[in-house]
């Protein structure tokens, strides 16, 4: 099913949004887990330890999740890219600086210059 350019630009910006805040959830519980763990070592508290180890299974599966949107995002931007290409390629824009040379670059008309190899 092929997607519109704006509905893939919404996917791109709802996937980098995701991005940040499964990174910055999985940092937050990650805090709360190493609080907990200090708790545990000043209090002898069990009942902390344990949430401790629930969090930090938590926030690893926060952190794959941000790993996960990361490609999920490369690969959106990939297709993204694509689109525009082809799209670039079906139709060349031209550009009319006004003198009738519609598309034609500075310099164009002059052959590339040569140099000693390895010179710039």
């Amino acid at each position: 099913m092929p997607f519109s350019e704006k509905e893939m630009r919404e996917d791109l910006r709802k996937v980098r949004f995701r991005k940040y805040i499964y990174f910055l959830g999985g940092l937050g519980i990650l805090g709360l887990s190493i609080a907990l763990v200090v708790m545990f070592f000043a209090r002898r508290d069990w009942p902390a330890l344990l949430l401790a180890a629930v969090g930090a299974f938590w926030s690893v599966v926060l952190f794959y999740q941000a790993y996960r949107t990361r490609e999920l995002e490369g690969l959106v931007k990939s297709r993204l890219e694509e689109r525009l290409g082809a799209c670039v390629t079906e139709a060349p824009l031209a550009t009319d600086d006004g003198d009738g040379e519609a598309g034609k670059g500075i310099g164009d008309d002059d052959p590339p210059e040569r140099g000693a190899p390895g010179e710039p």
